[in-house]
């Protein structure tokens, strides 16, 4: 009876070995991005505005001058997306005209507050939806922003 129980544990552990050593890890999943949002897409109301989506990357533009850029995701008719880096003389006067990662405008707006610099560096979702050329952007708070494609 011993050597019946010991010859099933050998068993089970082969099998568990096995099992470890044939497993494939899998692939994280790879973030979703609609390719219709690729392309430029612009609005002049309320405010001139353009936003350049990229197969998961997102700049933009206000007034022509820089604004932000960063990374977007999109699940179904949501889109969320992650600013990474920001204009200097657009969100803070003290800052030069070139682009800015978080760190980089700690270091530089040392008077600026964790608080205002965390705000800035936000991951937002807003609703999306597009109709051939155009795009309609829905913020939580529930402000409706049109953008026709370039």
């Amino acid at each position: 009876m011993k050597t019946k129980q010991i010859g099933i544990i050998a068993l089970l552990a082969i099998i568990t070995l096995a099992l470890i050593a044939c497993k494939e890890d899998d692939p994280p999943p790879q973030p979703q991005t609609d390719p219709a949002l690729n392309g430029t897409w612009v609005t002049s109301t309320p405010t001139p505005y353009t936003y350049k989506f990229n197969n998961g990357t997102v700049e933009t533009t206000m007034y022509s001058k820089p604004d932000y850029k960063g990374t977007f995701t999109t699940n179904s008719s949501t889109l969320t997306t992650t600013i990474t880096h920001i204009w200097g003389k657009v969100w803070a006067s003290i800052l030069e005209e070139k682009w800015y990662t978080k760190a980089e405008t700690k270091a530089a707006a040392t008077s600026l507050t964790e608080e205002q610099v965390n705000g800035w560096f936000a991951t937002f979702t807003e609703t999306y939806s597009i109709n051939g050329n155009t795009l309609t952007l829905t913020s939580n708070s529930g402000v409706t922003t049109t953008f026709t494609k370039e």
